[in-house]
Formats: C-alpha cells, sequence, structure tokens
C-alpha cells in the first residue's frame, strides 16, 4: 500500500466526526439546557448553528471527505442544480423586497447549509457504512434512552409531591412536547433496525422492542398526532411496496407499539389509585380529537390567501402571517403551503418536481429489488419510512424549522440518500468542486454565526414588550415573528 493510501486511511476516520457531531447534538441539547438565560429554543438554535460550523471545518479538514463529497454532486443532475438555484434566488429576490431583510436572509443560509450537510454526511457514510450506521444507532438509542429516563423521573417526581404527570409536565428540555414528537418521526422506524445492523439474537430483537416502547408510551403520552399518523402512513406504504421485507420488520414494530400501549395503561392505572386527577392524563393524551385540526385550517387558509395575493414571489421569507396579530402562528404549518406562500409559486413547483423525481428513484429502487430481503435491504426500507413520515409530518407541523429536529434531518436524510445509492457512483470527481462548496458552507456558517451572536443580545429590545424570549411563536427564534420585531430602536 502507498503512502497516499495510507494517508487516506488514517484520515477516513475523520469523517465519521460529522455523524457523531451531530448526534451530540441532539443528545446534549435533549438532556440538558446549553444556554438557559436564552431559554430552550434559543439555546438549542445558537447552538445548531455553532455547530454547523465545526461540521464544515470538519469537512475542510478531510481529504477523502472532500472526494466522497465530490462524488456525490457529480451525481446530482444538472436540471436539479439549476432548480435549487432557481429556488435559491427566487427566496432572495422574495426576501430582499422588504425592509429589514436580515432574518430573511438568514434563514436562507441555514436552508443552504442544512441541504449541503445531507450530502456530506451522504458522503461520510459511503467512506465507511458499517461503523457509520453503528455510530447513528448508538445515538438514536442514547436519545431515546435519555429522554425516557427524564420522563420516568418526572413521572416519580410528581407521585411524590401527589400531581398528576400528564401532557404539561412532559418534555422540559424540548420549549414544547411536540417538538420531540418531530424527532419521534423520524427515530421510531429506525429504531426497528437495530437486530438488522447489530445481529438479529433473541435478546438484541427484545431490547429493540423495549426501545420501541418507551417511544410509544412518550409519543402516546403526549398526544402527538401528527406524529402517529405519519408513521402510521408511511410505514403501510413502505410495507406495501417492499412486502417481502415488511415480516422482518413489523413484528418488531408491532410489539414495540403494543408494549408502549401497555405501559401508558400501567402509568394510567397507577395515577388513578395514586390521585384523583387521572382524567387529564387521558384528555391530553388519546383523548384529544385525531382529526381535528386544532386551529390549523385557519393557518392555512391565511397561507392560501398570502398565495392568491403573492403568486410569484410570495410575501418573502419568514414573512408568513404578518398582517395578523401578534399571538398568530409564525408558519401555516404545512410545509407546502408555506414554500408557496412566502417564495411563490413558481419556487414551491420547483421543490416538488425535485422531491417527486426522488421519490420515485427511491420507490423504484424498492421495487426492483422488492424479492431482496438482505439486513441492508431492510435498513433501506425503514430509513424510506423514516423520511417520508417526516415530510407527510411536515404538512402539519413546522418539522423542518425547530433546531433539533433540522439536524435530525440532515443526520438521516444524508444516511438515507446514502443507501439509496447505486452502483454506478462515479469512482471521482473534482475536489476543487466540493472544497469550494465547503468554503462557501464555512463562509456562510460563519456570516450566521455572527449575525445570531449579534441578534441574540438584541431580541429584549427586538421583541414586542408584551412577549418575551420563551413566548410562541417559534421561526427563527422562540418568538419569530419577525415582523413584530422593533429594529429602530437598536440599529
Amino acid at each position: 500500500m502507498n503512502d497516499s493510501n495510507q494517508n487516506h486511511l488514517q484520515e477516513r476516520p475523520l469523517g465519521l466526526l460529522l455523524p457523531i457531531l451531530l448526534g451530540l447534538y441532539l443528545l446534549v441539547t435533549s438532556s440538558v439546557e446549553p444556554f438557559p438565560e436564552l431559554g430552550v429554543f434559543n439555546g438549542k438554535r445558537v447552538t445548531q448553528i455553532a455547530m454547523l460550523l465545526v461540521f464544515y471545518l470538519l469537512l475542510v479538514a478531510s481529504r477523502p471527505l472532500k472526494d466522497a463529497l465530490s462524488r456525490q454532486l457529480k451525481m446530482i443532475p444538472p436540471w436539479q442544480v439549476l432548480s435549487l438555484i432557481l429556488v435559491g434566488l427566487l427566496a432572495t429576490a422574495s426576501t430582499l423586497r422588504h425592509p429589514h431583510p436580515e432574518y430573511g436572509l438568514a434563514e436562507i443560509g441555514l436552508i443552504i447549509l442544512l441541504i449541503l450537510a445531507v450530502f456530506v454526511v451522504s458522503a461520510a457514510r459511503s467512506l465507511q457504512p458499517a461503523k457509520f450506521d453503528a455510530y447513528v444507532m448508538f445515538m438514536l438509542i442514547g436519545l431515546g434512552l435519555i429522554t425516557f429516563v427524564q420522563e420516568l423521573m418526572g413521572l416519580l417526581a410528581n407521585s411524590v409531591h401527589g400531581n398528576e404527570y400528564s401532557f404539561e409536565q412532559m418534555l422540559i428540555r424540548f420549549s414544547h412536547p411536540r417538538l420531540y414528537n418531530q424527532l419521534q418521526t423520524w427515530m421510531i422506524p429506525m429504531l426497528a433496525a437495530l437486530p438488522f445492523i447489530f445481529g438479529s439474537s433473541n435478546k438484541m430483537k427484545a431490547a429493540t422492542i423495549l426501545l420501541l416502547s418507551f417511544q410509544w408510551f412518550i409519543l402516546l403520552t403526549s398526544g402527538g398526532r401528527g406524529s402517529f399518523l405519519s408513521l402510521a402512513v408511511a410505514l403501510t406504504i413502505v410495507g406495501i411496496v417492499g412486502r417481502k421485507r415488511l415480516k422482518q420488520w413489523l413484528p418488531l414494530h408491532l410489539a414495540g407499539f403494543l408494549a408502549g400501549c401497555l405501559l401508558f395503561s400501567s402509568v394510567g392505572l397507577w395515577q388513578k389509585q395514586d390521585t384523583p386527577m387521572q382524567s387529564v392524563y387521558l384528555e391530553k393524551s388519546i383523548g384529544r380529537p385525531v382529526f381535528h385540526s386544532t386551529g390549523r385550517t385557519g393557518l392555512w387558509q391565511l397561507a392560501l390567501e398570502e398565495i392568491k395575493e403573492h403568486p410569484w414571489l410570495g410575501v418573502g421569507t419568514s414573512r408568513y402571517s404578518c398582517a395578523s396579530p401578534p399571538n398568530f402562528a409564525a408558519h401555516p404549518h404545512n410545509l407546502a403551503l408555506q414554500l408557496a406562500a412566502e417564495w411563490g409559486i413558481p419556487a414551491a413547483v420547483l421543490i416538488l418536481i425535485i422531491f417527486v423525481f426522488a421519490t420515485i428513484a427511491a420507490f423504484r429502487q424498492l421495487l426492483e429489488g422488492r424479492n431482496c430481503a438482505t439486513n441492508s435491504d431492510v435498513v433501506r426500507d425503514l430509513l424510506l419510512a423514516s423520511v417520508l413520515a417526516a415530510v407527510l409530518h411536515a404538512n402539519l407541523s413546522g418539522l423542518f424549522i425547530m433546531p433539533a429536529s433540522q439536524v435530525m434531518a440532515v443526520l438521516i436524510s444524508g444516511w438515507a440518500l446514502s443507501t439509496f445509492q447505486k452502483d454506478s457512483v462515479p469512482s471521482s470527481g473534482s475536489r476543487v468542486q466540493s472544497t469550494t462548496v465547503a468554503w462557501m458552507a464555512i463562509g456562510i456558517a460563519v456570516a450566521l454565526s455572527t449575525f445570531t451572536r449579534n441578534e441574540i443580545g438584541l431580541l429584549t429590545l427586538r421583541i414586542p414588550p408584551s412577549e418575551n424570549l420563551t413566548s410562541e411563536p417559534p421561526r427563527f427564534w422562540q418568538f419569530g415573528r419577525i415582523c413584530d420585531y422593533s429594529f429602530d430602536n437598536t440599529d
């Protein structure tokens, strides 16, 4: 082996630091508050942007990773690249029409970093697939266990003090329990992949069912209807298309779900004996009406009105509902409507076309390999179910807006992209291209870091006196309605 190959092998572990970095972000921000003085949501945003800067610095430092990224970029059809560039130009033009466009530009910059990071993660996995899969699964297991232990401690603490454990007391490391439900939409399908990555022993299957039961317990207790419906639809679709492999992962998911229901029922019965207020536990969980929109129809109607009034360029990035009262949502809880309302119909249509082509390609691979049932095929099915569930959930929530869910999107989407690539991956690509992309990303990350550092100190002046740093509705910050910010006394 020559010196060049030895150097490349020595540098390959650097690529594995990327999924570890993303996983650590999720673990740390889900178990502690990085910046308590900023609040849960804002602390996660600041940490996310700092983490992305480190992420791209690691990319620049690794030659094998840049070579792998070059191969990834070479696989993107030119029409998709041009479409994404056009979308970026339309979004920027829409944003620059308004005074004080800096928050809109910051969100566009963040989106660019996240999209590029998906390809970087896919490149990292292509270097050492087995280790990558194992490391990411360890991170998901850790995230699930840490969260469940915290909830168990909360349950016991409430019991000691004679209080009922329910939705209002849950998931204190998230600004709203629904934000952890968004992580669960990504995570639950993948927990069933444990036996197909670490070996399908009976002990591993039992551990998988146990881990799934913990997550279903949390999902049931928090009443995460969007996650539940999205997971049910996505797993059903993938199961039908890849029915040859359905019998391998479906028993794990069914057993985990039933065990989670049993745990949920047991906690309800225990609290019934312990406190007289057990009805709240049920009312805020399975008692929530499944098909009630919880105000979403009003949000969607407003988005449709904005699309009708501004069909070509939209109202501008982060400027949804600017004509509404200050307590109105900062996004329509529907990704498709948000894109069309803020960036215009042409940009939304271009994104939709790219998504449709990617989805068709993914399902075509599933159909072509429907008679195969290897472990890697099962993992690929579960990854597709995870991404599909997230896309469905994003049209019922702000799944692609919240910091932790954005990071999970990069991790799972990059992993999925790598598994769906065929053997015809280009053997080489221009390192100049990947190096240019990496340094461009670093420039955006530095600008975004500088922006957030400056703005976080001005938030108390920007936000209306009647609001506070921890109020709804979230977007870039916890109070995310930028059209209600005051810029006159802070310029």
